[in-house]
């Protein structure tokens, strides 16, 4: 027997509360901790109005680009938006990592979160009064910069609220709680389309805009509840040096490296079909990405992904994550196949659950292996990276995957990005001197 509620990280006695210990690594043990459930719990809600915004940008950014000469709208211009939001993520994400070991990561999160709040209310009045495609670009551009330097703080918080031994389940829920507001997002879409505010209108995104502002509240209570460490800095070393201790360590550490590796290769040329959404949607399926079917297909899509990373904690908590990270990863590429061959939304349901299962299976799998392999004062500047190669990259399969799509279509882009998700699979193995 043990104790389990009011845990703190490195105290296993806690509050004696008598019941058996959950196991270790699994959903129910990451949740014995206090900061951590205040935590995910706040992150969920600011997520759910944020996946509300991504999913409702995406078609508001193709309907801005609709001409005569081009009434499908740009999938270039789909790309161009993708780029502005998560290109930061690449481009300063190491400054990100820098300023996590170097200022209070409190006040980096909540820098960021409010300045997110700020663009969203900004993009909101640019709906009613004047909507741009500039406009709309230059908002989502510096919303992207503020979570390139402040969400390197946020991703090496959260592990550390939790032992060692529990991070593969508050990895799990982390994600679960980013594909879960994927799920909700659409849901609360249709509901809003129910009662007559629909995003294709201009009263309607903007309202969309609003909430998302107004869900940020949530995270930054509680980033403001919780008790954050700060982080023990190395001495003896410049600052020029230190910006680069991420890459460092992915050299030093074979596990960083080839995990970071992988990341690169499977957001790069895997991932383009996930902001190009709304134009397969459209050329592959027939379906407008305005319609309802396209958002519960997104949702069922989200559903799939939430449930690949729950199950990481649940179903296959007790199997190695790297082993499962290869049988994610070919599970991913058989799905991309099928995807690619789908020409029926009925039929597109089921199989984009099974993309979204391994899709998120195997990412979620990654991150545990690499995150229990690196220490708290390499944490910040490693995940630093790992936002460069997930976040920051997929911006650039998108630009690589419109340009396709616009000359042919979405299926050779899938069929490419499954050929690769094959390598990636074989490719992965993990070993380490540590």
């Amino acid at each position: 027997m043990s104790t389990v509620v009011q845990r703190e990280p490195g105290d296993p006695a806690g509050i004696a509360v008598s019941t058996n210990r959950p196991l270790p690594g699994s959903v129910k043990a990451a949740l014995g901790y206090r900061d951590f459930r205040v935590l995910w719990t706040g992150q969920t809600v600011s997520s759910i109005g944020s996946w509300m915004q991504n999913i409702a940008v995406g078609p508001y950014a193709l309907a801005l680009s609709k001409t005569p000469s081009h009434p499908h709208g740009s999938a270039s211009f789909v790309a161009i938006v993708s780029i502005a939001q998560m290109a930061p993520l690449l481009l300063l994400a190491l400054v990100g990592g820098l300023l996590t070991n170097r200022l209070p990561r409190r006040g980096l999160i909540l820098a960021g979160q409010s300045v997110q709040l700020a663009m969203a209310i900004v993009l909101a009045a640019l709906a009613l009064h004047h909507p741009t495609k500039a406009g709309l670009v230059a908002c989502v551009l510096v919303s992207g910069i503020a979570t390139a330097l402040s969400a390197p703080s946020y991703q090496s918080v959260m592990p550390e609220l939790v032992d060692r031994e529990d991070m593969p389940g508050a990895i799990s829920l982390n994600s679960a709680s980013l594909n879960g507001s994927r799920v909700v997002g659409p849901l609360i879409l249709l509901a809003l389309a129910a009662v007559g505010v629909r995003t294709n209108t201009a009263h309607g995104i903007a309202f969309v805009f609003v909430v998302n502002g107004l869900t940020f509240f949530a995270s930054m209570a509680a980033v403001a509840m919780i008790s954050i460490k700060p982080v023990q800095r190395s001495s003896g070393q410049s600052g020029a040096p230190r910006l680069l201790d991420g890459f460092r360590e992915a050299r030093r550490n074979p596990v960083v490296g080839r995990t970071l590796t992988l990341l690169f290769f499977l957001s790069l040329f895997c991932l383009p079909y996930i902001s190009q959404f709304p134009s397969i949607a459209e050329r592959n399926l027939g379906v407008d990405s305005n319609a309802t079917s396209y958002k519960v297909m997104y949702g069922v899509w989200a559903l799939g992904a939430m449930l690949g990373s729950l199950a990481q904690a649940t179903l296959l908590a007790r199997v190695d994550k790297r082993r499962s990270t290869r049988w994610m990863l070919a599970g991913f590429a058989l799905a991309l196949f099928v995807f690619a061959a789908v020409r029926s939304i009925g039929i597109a349901m089921p199989v984009v659950l099974v993309l979204g299962f391994f899709y998120f299976g195997s990412t979620t799998a990654m991150s545990t292996v690499m995150q229990q392999h690196v220490t708290p004062q390499q944490r910040g500047p490693v995940m630093a990276l790992w936002l460069m190669a997930f976040g920051g990259t997929i911006p650039f399969g998108s630009a690589w995957g419109g340009r396709v799509i616009d000359h042919w279509s979405p299926t050779p882009m899938l069929v490419f990005g499954g050929i690769i998700a094959v390598l990636l699979a074989a490719a992965a193995r993990f070993e380490s001197r540590n």
